[in-house]
């Protein structure tokens, strides 16, 4: 009889385990990967001389002018990329404007050019995006700042992993 008794506890130990694990999985993978861990592990092989990160893309979001000349369209161009994190690698290219693929098709930036990544991090899928004052422009009243806004929220939300973005210049939201 006690032998049958500990085969029960085992197997209600067991069933209760597989059980949990169940449960939880769906919510240690979310938090899996709104961790980064994965860009980091993945960081971590291409520093280590995987030849993986020679065909890997980005996508970047910029404007294509229409027929009048108050209005564009939002495009976004995939551009090749070698680096360690995809998030950084995306801000840091789309800082730097389109490349040439994307200046043949039309492509402008709304983002001036001395505009700089101070910093990036993500928290419960919302980007926070610290940059350099020098993306709010020359004027306070810069006509050109929703669109260089959208530019970069687009470009961020391009991949679909985050819910949201924060734009923070010299470490203050705006």
């Amino acid at each position: 009889m006690p032998h049958r008794l500990l085969l029960w506890l085992w197997l209600s130990v067991i069933v209760i385990s597989v059980i949990l694990i169940a449960v939880s999985l769906p919510r240690m993978k979310q938090a899996f990967i709104e961790s980064g861990m994965g860009e980091l592990i993945s960081s971590y092989r291409d520093s280590q001389g995987s030849t993986d990160s020679m065909s890997r893309t980005i996508s970047l979001v910029f404007p294509v002018p229409t027929a009048d000349p108050e209005t564009y369209r939002y495009q976004v161009f995939e551009t090749p990329f070698q680096g360690t994190l995809s998030r950084h690698a995306r801000i840091e290219a789309l800082l730097r404007g389109p490349d040439g693929a994307a200046l043949r098709e039309g492509a402008i930036t709304f983002i001036p050019s001395d505009t700089r990544l101070i910093g990036l991090s993500v928290s419960n899928r919302i980007a926070f995006v610290d940059l350099t004052k020098e993306f709010l422009g020359k004027m306070s009243l810069d006509p050109e700042l929703d669109r260089r806004r959208t530019q970069l929220k687009r470009t961020i939300l391009s991949d679909g992993s985050l819910r949201d973005v924060v734009i923070l210049v010299d470490g203050k939201e705006w």
